[in-house]
């Protein structure tokens, strides 16, 4: 299973300090020329549209989403990016302007792009993508709960496999989920919580585990860039061991 670190607290030096040696997720919405300079260096690299931000504002996000798709098309062009999401804007544009959207995308790149699957389109569309897709992504963005636990998630990845087809978790890292569920590949920014919740990782060897104190080995950590190095090296060694469990 493939885990691509999300997030970006402290990124330029955390990033540069582990020397861009692990699976990156960037969200165009916030790609400048730092970023851009460094996506060769990734293991693997992954690029989201952003489109989660439009989603979970708390301000209203006044967006042409069309401009902004053709500005994602040649990003994509002329970075050579191969492993890109859709445009997931179904909660703001509706399933039919989505569908538009992947196809321009689709055929301004000359590639697949990576669809994005939530369950009120029913298992029919589910089928469907994993007739016609290699890669398809399960979506929980927003207040989308209809999920359930990883039993959910375990019949649908399961089913994708019987069409040789492969499939992302959006921002799946429970680790329940990831045990059981036998995902090719999943995102997260955990590793950035300990910046926002004063949470440190600990990497035991087959999980990585929260503690919700900033107590480590008895000595507290001093500042905000350690705590991010300390938690995204924890991280860094789950995907690595991750990299080696079950994949579908």
């Amino acid at each position: 299973m493939n885990i691509y670190l999300a997030g970006d607290a402290y990124a330029k030096q955390v990033f540069s300090y582990f020397d861009y040696d692990f699976n990156r997720l960037d969200s165009f919405y916030y790609i400048n020329k730092e970023t851009t300079k460094n996506i060769k260096r990734y293991k693997k690299y992954m690029l989201d549209s952003g489109a989660f931000t439009f989603i979970m504002s708390k301000k209203k996000v006044r967006i042409d989403i069309d401009g902004f798709t053709d500005r994602y098309i040649e990003y994509i062009k002329n970075n050579d990016i191969d492993l890109f999401f859709e445009m997931d804007v179904d909660k703001i544009f509706g399933y039919e302007k989505v569908k538009q959207l992947r196809k321009k995308i689709e055929s301004k790149t000359q590639k697949q792009s990576i669809p994005v699957f939530h369950t009120n389109r029913g298992l029919n569309d589910w089928i469907a993508m994993c007739k016609d897709y290699d890669y398809i992504a399960l979506g929980i963005a927003g207040k989308d709960v209809s999920w359930g636990d990883w039993k959910a998630f375990y019949k649908f990845v399961m089913s994708a496999k019987e069409y040789n087809c492969k499939v992302h978790g959006l921002g799946i890292t429970g680790m329940n989920s990831l045990e059981k569920v036998p995902f090719h590949s999943v995102d997260s920014s955990s590793w950035t919580a300990g910046n926002r919740y004063k949470t440190v990782f600990h990497f035991d060897g087959n999980s990585c585990k929260a503690q919700n104190h900033l107590n480590l080995n008895s000595k507290r950590i001093k500042n905000h860039l350690g705590l991010a190095l300390h938690n995204f090296n924890q991280w860094k060694k789950f995907s690595e061991y991750m990299e080696n469990q079950i994949t579908a």
